[in-house]
């Protein structure tokens, strides 16, 4: 029962590092993002500065070619704004179950709990085999007492 618990506490604890793992990789995809949004606004700035000299100097074609321009990096940028909330939310969610698992893991409640039974077990299995047995032996009772001496006396009475 002692290697079932300690098996169980191992692998919830591989599996909280696999978990923390996933979060940094999520929360890097949503830095990543974080830059692309901030990129897309700096270009569509420069853009904007680009239509409005195409028409200080009267270029309405080139004009609306950047507009247009723009209008493809505007609904961009909405798309990428959106992804990014999205990966916000779940980094938080994610890292709102991670906790809850680490303190339900390493509490030191439930540390004390799985120490304490893990001992309990221990001394369960060593009092069911080891000292019933060692006080039958002191007491005379049982094949175990008197199994060497009788092997004995079989080998000699053998010669």
């Amino acid at each position: 029962m002692n290697m079932f618990l300690e098996f169980r506490y191992s692998n919830a604890c591989d599996g909280l590092f696999e978990t923390r793992k996933d979060l940094i990789d999520l929360i890097a995809e949503s830095f990543a993002i974080n830059r692309e949004v901030e990129e897309l606004r700096l270009h569509i700035s420069k853009y904007e500065g680009y239509a409005r000299e195409a028409l200080d100097k009267e270029e309405l074609e080139l004009a609306q070619d950047i507009a247009e321009k723009i209008v493809a990096m505007e609904s961009e940028l909405a798309c990428q704004k959106e992804t990014s909330q999205v990966f916000e939310e779940r980094v938080r969610y994610l890292k709102a179950i991670l906790n809850r698992l680490e303190k339900r893991v390493f509490s030191n409640d439930r540390l004390q709990y799985m120490i304490d039974y893990l001992d309990a077990a221990t001394e369960l299995e060593f009092d069911e085999d080891g000292s019933l047995e060692e006080k039958m032996r002191a007491a005379g009772i049982g094949k175990a007492a008197d199994s060497g001496r009788k092997v004995l006396e079989r080998i000699r009475t053998a010669r």
